[in-house]
């Protein structure tokens, strides 16, 4: 959900030895070594792992969702939302924002760009609110937070040009998790009501820190969520992975990263960084049930790793790839029933389910009953696990 025009280039405390913050990071505690799973990442990263994982293994029950063509979107989808029988959809270049139901059928569709009331410029964040129906938009183009119906009507539009936070991170039930503002914020995180009250902050910033510090520091972190109330959250220069939550940061595990991790001062110069850089960048941290998904870039690669909840070790590696400049990065194999064998990443983390865009000229011929041609939109998958 973190979107911001520096991260374009962006794929993407813990322990004293690992570069921790020595006055900034007041509620991020050392995690003890002894009381939580380590991940040796430093160790694992230039050994042979097998590419042997595939989403088959591990899902009970797969759901084709062939989105319908009476609306073609454009290259960039996201998935904002998954229930039970509807998921919310947006596009990242057209700004469209979808409601879909699982057969396909769009439901509503609205786009409101502009800069007038009710229209936003930029979409950085998008969460539907099941409680009252509604969808919610954090434009950081012209700062705003806005309200509609599902339908798109506008019920409440908020300003932050001013505001101390910035986009949404996370929101669990009523309670949202924003970035600080760069220029305007306290600290990395502000914990709000849905109407953004501030109840509390997490990680107050270095008061000696510029604004390109925080942004580095903000821009390289991942914060990635994993389900209605898992959201996991590493600084990049940090072995510690850390729950967010309402409470403040409770630890998770720890990947350590060993020299493999940029410091601090790299952070700063993080517009500098290049793939001749000794150390890993762009990590992606989520979880699914028993496992890890670790994704990061070295060099000139992009890795995928899985590494097992059970054992605490890498089980497989893969290489991402990218079909063209438009396309997300795939790189995890899934397999048809016909045996055909094709790479994704997922879209969306709920949980037990994880929804995945498969591309249509992928897909064609590949599901049993339905007629796909390679114009058509992508087509949603969900794996139950």
């Amino acid at each position: 959900m973190k979107t911001h025009i520096i991260i374009l280039w962006i794929t993407a405390f813990g322990m004293t030895a690992c570069h921790s913050r020595p006055q900034a990071d007041t509620a991020e505690e050392t995690i003890p070594q002894d009381t939580i799973a380590i991940l040796d990442f430093a160790s694992a990263i230039n050994k042979e792992v097998p590419d042997t994982f595939t989403w088959n293994s591990v899902a009970k029950k797969v759901t084709y969702i062939p989105l319908s063509s009476s609306h073609l979107m454009d290259g960039h989808p996201a998935i904002n939302y998954l229930g039970d029988d509807m998921c919310i959809l947006s596009e990242g270049k057209e700004q469209w924002i979808h409601r879909v139901d699982f057969k396909g059928s769009f439901l509503s569709s609205f786009r409101h760009v502009g800069n007038g009331p009710g229209e936003y410029v930029y979409l950085s964040s998008v969460v539907y609110h099941p409680k009252d129906s509604t969808i919610r938009v954090f434009d950081n183009g012209s700062h705003k937070y806005i309200i509609y119906s599902k339908e798109g009507k506008l019920f409440r539009e908020i300003n932050l040009v001013d505001s101390e936070l910035n986009y949404l991170l996370h929101a669990e039930g009523d309670t949202y998790f924003c970035s600080g503002s760069f220029s305007n914020g306290k600290s990395e995180i502000i914990v709000s009501d849905t109407a953004l009250r501030v109840k509390s902050s997490i990680l107050p910033f270095d008061p000696t820190d510029d604004y390109v510090t925080r942004g580095g520091i903000m821009l390289t972190t991942s914060v990635q969520r994993c389900g209605p109330k898992l959201c996991l959250f590493n600084h990049i220069y940090s072995d510690s992975v850390f729950l967010l939550t309402p409470d403040g940061l409770k630890p998770e595990f720890i990947l350590r990263k060993g020299k493999y991790a940029p410091s601090l001062d790299d952070v700063k110069q993080f517009m500098k960084w290049n793939k001749n850089d000794s150390f890993a960048k762009g990590f992606s941290i989520k979880t699914f049930p028993g496992y890890y998904l670790v994704q990061y870039s070295y060099k000139d690669k992009f890795f995928g790793e899985i590494w097992s909840k059970e054992t605490n070790q890498i089980v497989s590696r893969t290489v991402l790839t990218r079909p063209d400049m438009f396309s997300s990065y795939r790189g995890i194999p899934y397999r048809f029933p016909s045996g055909t064998t094709i790479k994704l990443l997922p879209a969306y983390i709920n949980g037990n389910k994880i929804a995945f865009f498969i591309p249509a000229d992928e897909a064609a011929g590949e599901i049993p009953g339905v007629k796909i041609s390679e114009d058509d939109n992508p087509i949603v998958m969900i794996l139950e696990l």
